[in-house]
C-alpha cells in the first residue's frame, strides 16, 4: 500500500516520485536526454513567505545525477544514512516514523554500518 506522503507516476516511460516532508517536498525524476541517456534529478522545494508578497514562493534546489554515478551515489547515500543510524541512534529512536524501520538494502538488522 502506498504511503500517503508519496506519489508515484509513470508517464511515457518517465518515473516521478514526490515525497512530502513537513514544509518541504522532494521530487525524484528519471529523465532522458536527446541521445536516450538516462539521468535522475532530485529537487527540494520549500514554501517560503517573503515580506511584501501576497502569496508564498517556492525555494527550489536541484541536482542532476548521471547514470555513470548512480551506483556510487546510492552506495554513499546508504553509507551516510547507516552512519547516522549507528552513531546517532537517538535521531531515529526519537522519531516515530523510524521505530518500525526495516533495514535498507545492504544494511544488516543489527544496525552495523556495512553496505
Amino acid at each position: 500500500m502506498e504511503d500517503s506522503n508519496t506519489q508515484l507516476e509513470f508517464n511515457g516511460g518517465i518515473f516521478s516520485k514526490a515525497i512530502k516532508a513537513g514544509k518541504r517536498t522532494y521530487y525524484i525524476d528519471v529523465r532522458s536526454t536527446k541521445n536516450k541517456d538516462m539521468y535522475i534529478t532530485i529537487c527540494e522545494s520549500k514554501k517560503i513567505y517573503l515580506e511584501g508578497h501576497e502569496r508564498p514562493v517556492f525555494d527550489k534546489r536541484k541536482i542532476h545525477l548521471y547514470k555513470e554515478d548512480f551506483d556510487k551515489f546510492a552506495e554513499s547515500l546508504l553509507e551516510a544514512i547507516n552512519h547516522v543510524k549507528v552513531n546517532h541512534p537517538d535521531v531515529f529512536n526519537s522519531d516515530v516514523r523510524y521505530r518500525n524501520h526495516q533495514p535498507y538494502r545492504g544494511e544488516e538488522s543489527d544496525n552495523n554500518n556495512s553496505i
